[in-house]
């Protein structure tokens, strides 16, 4: 490797350091809607086991009320009318990663049952071939990436069609990264390992209000397109 072909590595790899400690501050609204697609817009979340629900016609909560804005939302997994305290397979669904401070506020909606009062520990507590239980969950969890572990919990406070809302507050997320380091990643999720009475629910409106979103620096761009006409240069020469 020539000198200058050396040279613009260390300072491509150097920007991209420096690019990943670059954040925005931003808000991020999940709200689901795409009117009539019965939940099957999931806004860049990830089916963590991979065991996607489908979207029958003739589905339940046609006509949830109450505390949400208009349009779709999420409901998994889904079920038809009359199947809806039926086993299925448990289900997680994953946000994109982001960054939280002391600044960072959750908030959502939660319709539907209850579930169990029981509550994980951490993703791995869930086994991805098992299916729903009357001690499973139906429960938005707050994530920790880098050791998968599950901070904050919220079910609902009762079993009604109607939809609660909730926020997790600056206060109540500081406490819960306290001690992490700045640079740590987390995600929120659904799980949905409970069946039984009231087996079924859903969640909307999930906003993180000021979270920093990484994003490569104008610095780190610079070089790596540096770093590319110099090997495209080399491969004429």
């Amino acid at each position: 490797m020539n000198t200058q072909k050396r040279a613009l590595l260390i300072l491509a790899f150097a920007a991209l350091a420096i690019g990943a400690d670059s954040a925005a501050a931003a808000t991020l609204t999940y709200d689901f809607d795409v009117t009539g697609d019965d939940g099957a817009t999931i806004d860049g979340w990830t089916d963590v086991f991979s065991r996607a629900p489908s979207f029958p016609s003739g589905t339940v909560w046609a006509s949830v009320t109450g505390g949400r804005a208009t349009g779709g939302y999420a409901r998994w997994p889904e079920h038809t009318s009359g199947t809806q305290d039926s086993q299925h397979p448990n289900h997680i669904m994953r946000s994109p990663a982001f960054l939280l401070t002391a600044t960072s506020s959750i908030d959502f909606q939660i319709g539907g049952g209850t579930g169990s009062a029981n509550t994980y520990t951490n993703s791995s507590d869930i086994s991805p071939t098992g299916d729903s239980s009357s001690t499973g969950q139906q429960k938005f969890y707050l994530r920790r990436v880098s050791d998968d572990t599950y901070l904050l919990n919220q079910r609902r406070g009762s079993n009604a069609n109607s939809w609660q809302s909730f926020t997790w507050d600056s206060a109540t997320i500081a406490g819960a990264i306290s001690g992490d380091a700045a640079s740590e990643t987390y995600t929120v999720e659904w799980v949905d390992t409970y069946s039984g009475s009231w087996g079924f629910a859903m969640i909307d409106d999930v906003v993180l209000n000021n979270v920093l979103i990484p994003e490569p620096s104008t610095f780190a761009l610079t070089a790596i397109g540096l770093l590319g006409l110099g090997l495209r240069r080399r491969r004429r020469a």
